[in-house]
């Protein structure tokens, strides 16, 4: 009976710079998981990481239906009525330097009317691919990018909003007109300085109001108290996001 409940679950895989991350939710358990996580060796490539974390993680041991891979990765977004399949390769080689040798994938963004353009290096892809049979790929910013968008349309304030997921050393800022990205960027953020900068470059090469519109800030958020400190001398609205809150939903 037990294995027969793990053949049903989906197991999550969420790749980062520094850590690998494993999870399994309880579908006796309403909201809860089966959290793994497993401190990468960067000595040794992620597909190295990877094998060795399958002879130790209880989690990767067990079998599964499906399996969903968030993936960290330069994400090209592309407006699902001008996307074609046979030019994406192409165009995400001109955007992004450094992907030579990976394999370039698309993932449908339905409620954004976009594609999600993104890498996954080849290795990475053979040990999952040896592993697990039924496996999707999806950039770590996706189920993001979803929950806030029904945030940022749903809410009952007047005003703008503009949005900003940090992880990995990096933060996508974001913000949606009716059910679209009207704006989306990523930018290398190691420090809040870099981080300052940009989100109030973007606001106001968007023309935000610094007296009403809104500016959110999830995921791990570099020196948070600091970089929230000075925004709040700029923009009267910075509000945080529960990072928990949108992977519950994925």
């Amino acid at each position: 009976m037990v294995e027969q409940q793990n053949i049903q679950q989906r197991l999550t895989i969420r790749t980062g710079n520094d850590e690998l991350a494993f999870a399994v939710g309880k579908p006796n358990d309403s909201g809860k998981m089966d959290f793994e996580s497993y401190e990468v060796n960067m000595a040794i490539s992620m597909a190295a990481n990877l094998r060795e974390a399958f002879t130790t993680s209880e989690l990767l041991q067990r079998e599964y239906q499906k399996v969903l891979i968030l993936i960290d990765a330069p994400v090209m977004m592309v407006p699902i009525e001008e996307f074609q399949e046979d030019d994406m390769e192409t165009l995400y080689h001109a955007c992004f330097t450094g992907q030579k040798g990976n394999i370039v994938l698309s993932n449908v963004v339905p409620t954004l009317n976009a594609v999600a353009v993104f890498a996954v290096n080849k290795d990475f892809n053979t040990v999952i691919t040896d592993h697990f049979e039924n496996v999707s790929f999806m950039p770590t910013g996706q189920p993001v990018w979803e929950y806030l968008r029904e945030k940022g349309v749903g809410r009952a304030e007047h005003g703008e909003k503009l949005f900003a997921f940090f992880h990995d050393q990096r933060m996508e800022v974001f913000c949606f007109q009716q059910n679209r990205f009207k704006f989306f960027n990523s930018y290398n953020t190691q420090h809040a300085h870099d981080a300052l900068y940009y989100l109030l470059y973007a606001w106001k090469q968007l023309g935000f109001k610094a007296e009403s519109d809104f500016l959110y800030l999830t995921g791990e958020v570099t020196q948070r108290n600091w970089l929230v400190e000075k925004l709040h001398q700029y923009l009267q609205h910075v509000m945080t996001v529960n990072d928990a809150d949108y992977y519950r939903k994925i």
